[in-house]
């Protein structure tokens, strides 16, 4: 009741389910819809809506993060551009733009393929800015449209399902599919009259503002449920230091803008009492090193390419550990045949597998989690370690204390290496974790458990919400570009989506 209510207020009332029960913008929306799918169009060819002129493959390189001229490259239009744009994040010099394809206000920019995803072939958007500006990139078309269209309707209307499938039966290639440009000049468009268009276009804009106004509020929320689970992670597993003053540890209290925004949440189980902290906080600690804890050996080099999707034994690779795997595991992604396992480091119940570096984040160096599960595994990749705990130790308390402050900054101070840092198996012995008792750290893990599940309980329920929205919108785009044309394109049904 708590994330429906959440989600409710963020949504300002709307949810994805009020379409199928009756709410009445659906209702007001479905007649529209049934106004503009019986509107007189004319079909007409992308080549009889203008000049369809291919982009010029110049480089990377070539671009600026200012300069005189604005210019697209081809992969921007993935990354970095909607529908339309005014503004380009991307410049290059006169000389540069001299060798360009041109683009002036109220033209289209179009994809002509893709390596990855077909929805990409054939996309584009409209160029609103004022100023001309430039494509850079051979894997571009760029429309200079007649006047008499609306250049946002037909920005949209690349992304219709009419339009999609001429994409699909008309793309070539195999790695790379693509659309040439003399079968982009073929493909169809329905063009209503012109004040119709701009009607679509109006609504299609509102849907798409109100989309990502509440698309940014439910990552908001995402963001700030993930901060305050890492700031109570952090206040549990925080003790005082070797030497220091058990007052100094107990004086921090918690951010004042993080009780705050949890009291106006209304969320019983998001504050932790602090007499609670207090009580951990207080408790005794012995410091130990990573190598007093147990045995540290190196993982073994050995490839993606002998991953199997099912096998004899299960086997963790090096990447895994940062897209696969979270605090704690009893089942393996992958496998691996009793040949490679032979010659891979074993990892038994209760061990720690832990990264030994990264090329993107500090956060991943020094990486880990607790293998529980009852069979012996083995890891696949030389950048790892494992740890073979002795017994009076809770893996659990283990890998989360992997994540605490003091663990986090001794890593930072070791960590050696440019593009890609990393900790020796050397200094990771000598890094040290405070020990409470066993029935403390297990209390802890205890709360910290409740604490992740109900995070990603709220993660997967918030993705649900944003991925329904993005459907929502999606369907409703689809119907208002869905026009009559009985020969080649049957009306689809409205309830069918």
């Amino acid at each position: 009741m708590i994330l429906e209510s959440r989600i409710h207020h963020i949504g300002g009332g709307y949810t994805s389910s009020a379409i199928e029960h009756g709410h009445p913008r659906a209702t007001v929306v479905e007649t529209l819809l049934e106004k503009y799918q019986k509107t007189p169009v004319i079909w007409k060819t992308i080549g009889e809506l203008g000049e369809v002129v291919s982009g010029k493959g110049l480089t990377k390189a070539e671009l600026l993060d200012s300069g005189p001229v604005g210019c697209i490259h081809y992969g921007q239009i993935y990354t970095k551009y909607g529908t339309s744009a005014t503004k380009t994040v991307s410049f290059c010099t006169e000389e540069t733009a001299a060798k360009c394809t041109k683009v002036y206000k109220g033209d289209l920019i179009i994809t002509d393929g893709s390596t990855s995803k077909e929805e990409n072939i054939g996309r584009g958007f409209a160029w609103l800015g004022d100023s001309p500006i430039v494509t850079m990139g051979g894997h571009m078309f760029v429309l200079h449209l007649a006047e008499e269209y609306d250049p946002l309707f037909l920005a949209y209307s690349l992304q219709s399902p009419h339009f999609r499938a001429q994409i699909k039966k008309y793309a070539v290639g195999a790695s790379f599919k693509f659309i040439t440009r003399r079968h982009l000049r073929t493909l169809k468009i329905p063009l209503p009259p012109l004040e119709v268009q701009k009607e679509i276009v109006e609504i299609l804009e509102k849907f798409d503002y109100s989309k990502k106004g509440l698309l940014g509020s439910l990552k908001k929320e995402l963001a700030l449920r993930e901060k305050q689970y890492t700031y109570y992670r952090a206040q549990l597993l925080k003790f005082p230091k070797e030497g220091e003053d058990l007052k100094k540890t107990l004086s921090s209290s918690c951010p004042r803008h993080v009780i705050i925004t949890q009291k106006q949440h209304n969320d019983p189980h998001a504050l932790l009492p602090q007499t609670l902290l207090h009580k951990f906080q207080s408790t005794p600690v012995i410091w130990k090193t990573i190598g007093e804890l147990g045995e540290v050996v190196s993982g073994k080099g050995l490839t993606k390419a002998e991953l199997l999707d099912s096998g004899p034994v299960g086997c963790i690779h090096y990447g895994q550990i940062y897209t696969k795997y979270g605090t704690s595991a009893t089942k393996t992604v992958s496998f691996c045949t009793e040949e490679t396992a032979a010659k891979c480091t074993k990892v038994y119940k209760g061990d720690l597998i832990i990264t030994d570096g990264s090329t993107s984040k500090e956060e991943n160096i020094g990486r880990g989690f607790a293998w529980l599960g009852d069979s012996p595994i083995v890891t696949m990749g030389g950048h790892m370690f494992v740890l073979h705990l002795a017994e009076e130790y809770d893996p659990l308390f283990l890998a989360y204390s992997l994540q605490s402050p003091h663990f986090r900054a001794q890593i930072k101070k070791y960590a050696v290496g440019a593009s890609f840092k990393f900790i020796t198996r050397r200094h990771l012995r000598t890094l040290k974790i405070p020990l409470p008792p066993l029935e403390v750290q297990k209390e802890i893990v205890s709360i910290l458990e409740e604490k992740e599940s109900l995070k990603e309980s709220l993660k997967e329920s918030l993705k649900e919400e944003i991925h329904l929205r993005e459907k929502q919108y999606k369907y409703y785009r689809s119907q208002l570009l869905n026009f009559q044309n009985p020969s080649q394109y049957p009306l689809n049904n409205l309830k069918t989506l």
